[in-house]
């Protein structure tokens, strides 16, 4: 497989070599007729045998393994496969719903953190159209510098948002609805219809039922320090949660991890498909929830929702 690849990165050095002057290529354009495997190649384990310069601008570079494991608990391959498998899957539920991702023209990255999926995201959205935004000054600083010609900006925990209604085709958000407090979820729902353009898509992740039985295995294995500070202090009545969630009910506990966020609007959260179906459809009609046990790409659950 590793051949294989060499064989197309050769092909694309030459192929950057050639168009040498063009200030417009961008990763989308040079990769059209490239897979998306070859590109999640290009990103990782590729990343260190590019030798064009010009090939290497384009592509973004990994923050330092201690941010990775800050905001993912994952690093390296282990944290952009996690990334790669979510934009594949979001890429078909926006097929599924009539909407190619080459051909939206403007897509936001709601907690967009260091760039992790922006920079998967470039295979099809030109970096013009799309912007990331983050509550976090720091790391939008960190995802600008290394992952250029996207917009990336900081944002208020609230809303509303500076953009205009109507701008976007696609809004996803990855591990940000399996946060925030119930009250900062349905004003950003709110929000998030407000900003999407008539029959565009918003995709969200959440926490699974299985996530809170984990929340007491960490806390029986006393594992309370790093990424798993804010999972080991949630649901501490195991049972009472499960009834809850089972009841259709929005589970949350107000603890920040690694104290980056504000306790009054960020946890950990699991919000059931019930809840889902009883309050996301006065905003979106259309609303799809998938368990992870059904999707299989990643351990949170995901919202489907689509603008009428």
């Amino acid at each position: 497989m590793d051949d294989g690849n060499l064989e197309l990165l050769d092909r694309l050095e030459s192929s950057v070599s050639a168009s040498s002057g063009q200030p417009d290529l961008t990763v989308k354009k040079l990769l059209e007729g490239y897979s998306d495997e070859f590109y999640f190649w290009l990103l990782t384990d590729g990343y260190g045998k590019v030798k064009n310069d010009a090939l290497k601008s384009l592509l973004p570079a990994m923050p330092d393994e201690k941010t990775q494991l800050k905001f993912n608990a994952k690093t390296g391959n282990d944290s952009l496969g996690e990334a790669f498998s979510a934009y594949r899957l979001f890429k078909e539920l926006c097929r599924k719903r009539s909407l190619e991702l080459r051909d939206c023209r403007n897509v936001l990255d709601f907690g967009c953190g260091w760039g992790r999926f922006a920079r998967v995201f470039l295979k099809d959205v030109e970096p013009s159209a799309l912007y990331g935004v983050d509550v976090l000054k720091d790391i939008v600083e960190l995802s600008r510098s290394s992952v250029r010609g996207v917009s990336f900006e900081a944002i208020n925990p609230l809303p509303p948002c500076h953009f205009p209604g109507d701008k976007f085709d696609l809004v996803y958000l990855f591990s940000v609805f399996s946060h925030l407090s119930e009250g900062a979820t349905m004003r950003w729902v709110a929000e998030f219809h407000r900003m999407l353009r008539p029959g565009g898509v918003l995709i969200a992740t959440t926490r699974s039922r299985s996530f809170i039985e984990y929340c007491e295995r960490l806390r029986q294995r006393q594992v309370g320090q790093g990424p798993f500070m804010g999972a080991a202090k949630a649901f501490l009545d195991t049972r009472q949660t499960l009834a809850d969630y089972d009841n259709g009910k929005f589970c949350h506990t107000p603890v920040g991890p690694l104290g980056v966020q504000d306790s009054r609007y960020y946890g950990e959260t699991a919000m059931p498909k019930k809840y889902v179906e009883e309050n996301w459809t006065r905003y979106f009609p259309d609303v799809e929830y998938i368990y992870d046990t059904e999707h299989k790409s990643f351990s949170q659950d995901v919202i489907v929702a689509r603008k009428k």
